[in-house]
């Protein structure tokens, strides 16, 4: 398998992106990986750090780069050669099977619609991104890709998160929930009333809407969402999640509690780490695009590249598009 890995993206780029790769590519030796970004300034830091290049890792030009406060749009338009743009190129020329970014959002799924487009029958991609529950890791679906939803594009991706789930987590029939404001059937507006209509018709194991507060209940393996709503969803949980943990830990310390809670406190901020989960699948498109936190590290990128031969391994795209062409959409 070839990755394309763009080495400019990311809060921590390219240090940490490099060092990523660099793991990977001595942990999965049958694997080719390609960092795409300015050579010399990767050689020369490759050889700053005193580092090895793996026969499996290789370079690829690109000249430019988008920032993370640049918009998505424009900064497409005008860096056509920013290292993004180039992955995206790469795997839609076949010489890359999956890109990887922890760049500006936005900026990857333009340059994988733009590029890759999407896969047969699917109407819009959606970014499905793991996240912690008390029983078990779920998936949210969409995070951000898609803001103005339709119920067709609800329905299609409860069905394309329902093949991850089974085919890379290994859970048969995932439940799926629908993010609303209410577990009412007629609670939410009329794109969520219709999507609730359609989902409750279709054969996915659905279990009808989901509430804020029940988010990390571990009610279902899916939950569905716009992308608006599904991003803040996503980042408040994040940053509570983490303000509690370090308001816990400080009330240890006061209590002097921190050595007899050190062991329980490593475990719950390994949980809540998104490192541990590597990069966020663009569902939907051609090729296989994963998006990293834009804070990702070297472990991050190392797991993403792991999840991104998972991906492949499993036939992800296949399985949706198959999936997809034998679905009739409940009218």
């Amino acid at each position: 398998m070839r990755i394309a890995i763009d080495a400019y993206g990311g809060d921590y780029a390219p240090k940490e992106v490099v060092l990523g790769a660099l793991e990977a590519a001595r942990e999965l030796p049958e694997e080719e990986l390609i960092l795409v970004g300015k050579v010399e300034e990767l050689s020369a830091l490759i050889e700053e750090m005193g580092e090895k290049i793996p026969e499996n890792l290789s370079f690829y030009p690109a000249s430019q780069v988008i920032r993370m406060d640049e918009s998505p749009v424009a900064a497409l338009m005008a860096k056509l050669d920013a290292s993004i743009s180039v992955c995206a190129r790469l795997v839609k020329e076949k010489k890359a099977d999956a890109l990887i970014s922890a760049g500006n959002t936005g900026a990857v799924v333009g340059a994988a619609t733009l590029f890759l487009r999407n896969l047969k029958g699917v109407k819009r991609a959606g970014i499905a991104v793991p996240y912690v529950t008390e029983k078990k890791i779920a998936l949210l679906m969409d995070a951000g890709a898609n803001i103005q939803c339709r119920p067709i594009h609800l329905f299609q991706y409860a069905h394309m998160a329902s093949v991850f789930v089974e085919e890379v987590w290994g859970r048969k029939k995932p439940q799926v929930g629908l993010l609303n404001i209410g577990e009412e059937d007629q609670k939410g507006n009329e794109v969520i009333r219709e999507a609730f209509r359609m989902l409750q018709a279709s054969d996915l194991n659905f279990v009808g809407n989901v509430e804020g507060q029940d988010l990390t209940k571990g009610l279902c393996d899916i939950v569905v969402s716009d992308g608006f709503v599904g991003n803040v969803t996503l980042k408040v949980s994040e940053g509570v999640a983490t303000s509690v943990l370090h308001m816990v830990k400080r009330e240890a310390e006061k209590q002097g509690l921190a050595r007899e809670l050190a062991p329980v406190m490593e475990k719950l901020f390994q949980l809540f780490d998104f490192a541990e989960y590597g990069g966020a699948p663009l569902l939907g498109t051609k090729g296989i695009c994963l998006i990293c936190h834009g804070r990702s590290d070297r472990r991050a990128i190392k797991n993403a590249i792991k999840t991104a031969t998972r991906f492949q391994h499993f036939e992800v795209n296949s399985k949706i598009e198959a999936l997809l062409s034998n679905l009739s959409v409940p009218l």
